[in-house]
């Protein structure tokens, strides 16, 4: 669940609402910093992680699919939960798909 911090005091000058959307969240959205075909073959995925969360890197290979049926998507890489903040560069050695989504999951 997303929230704002509290704001201690709000200049006169700006209207409040600039103030609230200013605001840091507590924890950013998971995203992707990078993803770039690898020298030696399949795609590198860049991503930044936070402390005190869990990460799936996932992957599927068709979106899609009919009304009635779910994505199936694969966990490629999992980030497990530590006190500090990382980057990772997860290689995806997969050449033979010739289109691939991916996804980044976080858990709290």
């Amino acid at each position: 669940m997303r929230s704002l911090h509290p704001i201690p005091s709000v200049p006169p000058k700006f209207p409040l609402w600039l103030c609230i959307l200013a605001a840091p969240l507590s924890a950013s959205e998971p995203s992707f910093y990078l993803i770039e075909p690898a020298a030696q073959g399949g795609t590198l995925i860049h991503f930044d992680t936070d402390r005190l969360r869990r990460y799936q890197l996932q992957a599927s290979t068709n979106l899609f699919t009919s009304p009635s049926s779910n994505v199936v998507w694969n966990t490629l890489f999992t980030v497990p939960s530590t006190p500090f903040a990382n980057h990772f560069v997860i290689l995806d050695p997969d050449t033979v798909t010739p289109m691939k989504w991916y996804r980044l999951v976080a858990n709290p």
